[in-house]
Parts: C-alpha cells; structure tokens; sequence
C-alpha cells in the first residue's frame, strides 16, 4: 500500500493496484439527496412559513395578553404573577416537537385561553398548552426544509425565518 501526495484539488491513492479517485468516486450525489427546488419542495418551505408564523409569530403576543389580563381577567394579580404566564410559555415552546399533535394541542390551548376566567387556568391553556403546541409547530419546519435544499438552502430557511417576523407584526395586530 502507498500513498502520494498530490496537487491540490486531487487526490489519489493506491491500493493493491487500484486507483481511486477520491474527488470523484467518494463525493456524494447531492442531486439524490437535495432536490433543491421543485414544487415540492417550495410547498414544504410555504408550510414551513407557515410553520414560523403561527409558533414564533404567537410569541410576539404575549406583551398584548399581558396588558390584556392585568386589565381584564387577572386584574387582582400582579403584574409580576402574570408574567409566569408569558416565561412559561416560551419554556414549553422551545421543549417539543411534533406536527400533527403540536397543531392540535396549539389551537386547544388558545380555545380554553378564551374560556378561561382564573389565573391557573390562563397558566395551563396559555403558558403550557398552547405553546407545548407551537413547539411542536417549530422544529419540523425548520428541518424539513433542510432536508429539500443543499444549495438553495440559505434562501429557502430565509423565506421560512421570516415567517416569525410576519406572524410577529401581524399576531398582535388582530389580537389587539
């Protein structure tokens, strides 16, 4: 077995009298594995949007509940105790990840929020449901649209990142 050092940009190697390429026999066929483009795959980065705008975009609410529930509903709490509410939540969202069950839980959550009249009860659908939900939303979207893309990947995890920033502007606007 011998091995020479070649120029820069190729290298080869000899084993018992064969010849491999190594810069073209081990790269990787990136056409197999990225289809980079395609309906397809621009349909996941849509969802992915989506994704982003519903999990992060709800985030951005949470100022507009907090002002919300110190006038309204938990207005004998304090402001301190009413920010538990807000803190968990973004705990729950960052500890999740599942699509079908996180759509789910994050809509049942906001429908016992709209019911709710007691503080435990704002905690449970608002802090810990809803979010648990929308971090099951989070994650798979940002890795399916790794897994459609090699060399568009920058542009399509853009379009998907900016999904949170709409969903953060126009959230607390219809909130409001």
């Amino acid at each position: 077995m011998s091995f020479e050092y070649p120029s820069v940009g190729h290298v080869e190697t000899n084993l018992n009298d064969e010849k491999i390429n190594a810069q073209s026999d081990l790269k990787p066929d990136r056409d197999a594995e990225f289809p980079d483009g395609g309906l397809r795959a621009w349909l996941v980065v849509i969802g992915a949007f989506f994704g982003l705008f519903t999990s992060f975009g709800w985030g951005s609410c949470v100022g507009v509940f907090q002002e919300y529930y110190q006038t309204h509903q938990l207005q004998t709490d304090s402001p301190s105790t009413i920010s538990w509410i807000p803190s968990v939540s973004v705990f729950m969202l960052f500890t999740t990840s599942l699509l079908l069950v996180g759509t789910f839980v994050h809509v049942f959550g906001l429908v016992m929020a709209s019911m709710a009249t007691k503080y435990y009860q704002f905690l449970l659908s608002q802090a810990i449901c809803s979010p648990l939900g929308a971090g099951m939303i989070l994650y798979p979207s940002f890795s399916w649209v790794a897994t459609w893309f090699q060399e568009r990947r920058a542009l399509a995890m853009g379009i998907t990142a900016s999904g949170s920033s709409l969903g953060g502007v126009i959230l607390p606007i219809l909130i409001n």
